[in-house]
């Protein structure tokens, strides 16, 4: 998701200008981060306090998940972290549109070398410094971050403004490229890396030193895994989706708010059918349904609104 919300930075940069960009960017990214946490987060999160039994009303609930419970954002992390790199790349204009000048992709293999190499140099030490899974702060509550990921997160955004600057008309994200009809290969290539992933690091377990060598290796098939899905979609979608259809272009005007709205979905369909008598991959298939369908229709309703249209 920061590498596809990259593709599109300097374009956008280009044709607004630095300040009108900053502008939209907070009116679209920060108004819905705010709003999402504030409301729709705590709504999301009351099943799972009404599972443990507690008799409190959503009130009192909400107002200790603010103050007691550490005001979690949930999903919408990605919203406030993607903002605030959206801000540096507008402060760096200058630079990075130096560097992307210079960067033409038309090689696939080579843009695929290159995200894997920086994203790896990212996050190994980072990894292998705050561990994995470690959740802070940053400044203040709701903004949380993942630390040992988020040198990666930016790297992968960064490589994505690299690439939208020269890639998407005459490079390998272009709709006729070598790449997009690849996309069987890639697809392939990610299931492999996967398998990988799931597999090699255990398979060296044995090995001398082998705790170090397995966290290393581990990571490098992780990071080799989420380069190879991301660059596998892209060239599926690219491949696969030629002519443009009206579920299509809803999904894609509403994917925003279907993002924005979806948790509160997901955790209480699977809250509703916590003691239903059936087995979990039939529950699996009813919350991904009721989600999609009901977070679409959610965003299609308030994409009515004047005021929010604007805005997402």
């Amino acid at each position: 998701m920061f590498l596809l919300s990259g593709l599109f930075v300097l374009p956008s940069l280009q044709a607004k200008g630095v300040l009108s960009f900053i502008k939209d960017r907070i009116r679209r990214l920060g108004l819905v981060f705010l709003v999402g946490v504030v409301f729709l987060i705590p709504m999301a999160y009351y099943p799972a306090f009404l599972s443990v039994g507690s008799a409190s009303n959503y009130f009192q609930f909400w107002f200790d998940f603010i103050a007691k419970y550490g005001w979690g954002p949930g999903p919408l992390w990605f919203i406030w972290v993607l903002l605030a790199f959206d801000v540096i790349a507008a402060i760096s204009y200058p630079i990075i549109l130096m560097v992307a000048n210079k960067i033409i992709c038309k090689s696939s293999f080579k843009a695929f070398l290159m995200l894997f190499l920086v994203s790896f140099f990212a996050y190994a030490p980072m990894l292998d410094k705050f561990g994995f899974g470690t959740w802070i702060p940053f400044i203040t509550i709701p903004l949380w971050f993942q630390l040992p990921r988020i040198l990666l997160y930016l790297a992968w955004f960064l490589c994505g403004v690299f690439f939208g600057a020269n890639c998407l008309q005459q490079g390998f994200l272009s709709m006729n490229s070598r790449f997009a009809k690849g996309w069987p290969i890639w697809v392939l290539f990610a299931c492999i890396a996967f398998i990988g992933y799931r597999f090699v690091p255990a398979m060296i377990s044995g090995f001398y030193n082998a705790g170090k060598i397995r966290d290393i290796v581990r990571a490098a098939f992780w990071v080799l895994s989420c380069c190879a899905s991301s660059f596998a979609f892209l060239s599926l979608f690219l491949g696969t989706i030629k002519a443009r259809s009206r579920v299509f272009d809803s999904l894609a005007r509403n994917a925003y708010l279907i993002y924005a709205v979806h948790y509160l979905f997901v955790l209480w369909a699977q809250f509703l059918l916590l003691n239903a008598p059936v087995n979990a991959a039939t529950k699996f298939i009813v919350v991904f349904l009721i989600t999609v369908l009901a977070s679409w229709g959610l965003s299609s309703l308030l994409l009515r609104i004047p005021a929010i249209r604007k805005i997402a």
